[in-house]
């Protein structure tokens, strides 16, 4: 969890001071006086002496009290974009083992692994756009800049239209990568959308590694699939990481607020070798 935190304070505020008489013969002490700048003088109550307060400050013992007359809200979120990218790639590592093992087994006993391999390929490919939908509704990218972009599209827009309109209007986009995003962003939503709204039909069959049969919808949630899915969301943040725009100048804070270590963090990741705490934890069995 990344929280993003904000302090509002009241902005009123009052220093009291004790203040003693510098008449020797007088030697009056006023408690709570308001303190002053050190060319305004303080008229004992008492004998009518003029002390300065600086010098006060020099010859004087003093106490002083600080009330702060203020009030504080504390406000906290949560960054999911970063939960379901770690998500993502633990479930694409998984489906990735899966599929070796499939491949290492011998015939009549791979069912089992390209089942796993299945169920870990669908969550990366959904944690996947989650992420891209979450981080389209993140601080990164502000409401200005998503409305903005609606206004531009059709009120039926599909999602990865406004996503994808919304982080070129907030990010410092180029044409090959708004060509790769209108390429890969519909890939992605729409495997997504076939998980999460599903219409179960009777399909043609294909055979599958292991002998068996099943719907060609089956070979679109491979190890190579979630591979794909985990490239297209970090290529996005990366990107927007290392490209924010002028427009908006809440691109620039979230990229400089410790949120481009935080993507080069998930990418380094993504390409090392071996397990993270973070594999198991998300449902290898």
């Amino acid at each position: 969890m990344c929280p993003n935190i904000i302090r509002r304070w009241a902005t009123g505020y009052r220093v009291h001071v004790s203040m003693w008489c510098l008449n020797p013969e007088c030697a009056f002490l006023a408690e709570d006086e308001p303190a002053r700048d050190g060319d305004t003088p303080w008229e004992c109550p008492q004998c009518g002496e003029l002390t300065f307060e600086n010098a006060r400050t020099a010859e004087v013992s003093r106490t002083a009290t600080l009330n702060v007359e203020a009030s504080v809200t504390l406000k906290v979120s949560i960054s999911f974009w970063h939960s379901w990218a770690r998500i993502a790639i633990a479930a694409a590592k998984q489906s990735a083992h899966w599929r070796a093992e499939a491949d290492a087994a011998q015939e009549g006993h791979k069912a089992g692994d390209l089942s796993r391999e299945f169920d870990a390929a669908v969550l990366a490919v959904a944690a996947s756009a989650f992420t891209l939908d979450s981080f389209y509704a993140s601080l990164a990218v502000p409401l200005a800049a998503r409305r903005a972009a609606r206004a531009k599209l059709n009120p039926k827009a599909a999602r990865h239209v406004v996503v994808r309109t919304s982080l070129q209007e907030c990010f410092a986009t180029d044409h090959p990568t708004r060509q790769k995003w209108s390429t890969d962003l519909p890939w992605l939503f729409n495997l997504r959308d076939a998980t999460v709204h599903p219409e179960q039909l009777f399909e043609d069959t294909v055979a599958l590694p292991d002998g068996s049969m099943s719907t060609a919808r089956r070979e679109d949630y491979t190890a190579l699939s979630a591979a794909r899915a985990v490239g297209v969301m970090l290529d996005v943040l990366e990107f927007c990481a290392d490209h924010p725009g002028t427009a908006y100048p809440e691109a620039a804070t979230w990229a400089s607020s410790g949120n481009r270590g935080g993507v080069g963090s998930l990418a380094d990741w993504w390409h090392a070798k071996g397990w993270h705490p973070m594999d198991a934890a998300v449902g290898r069995n």
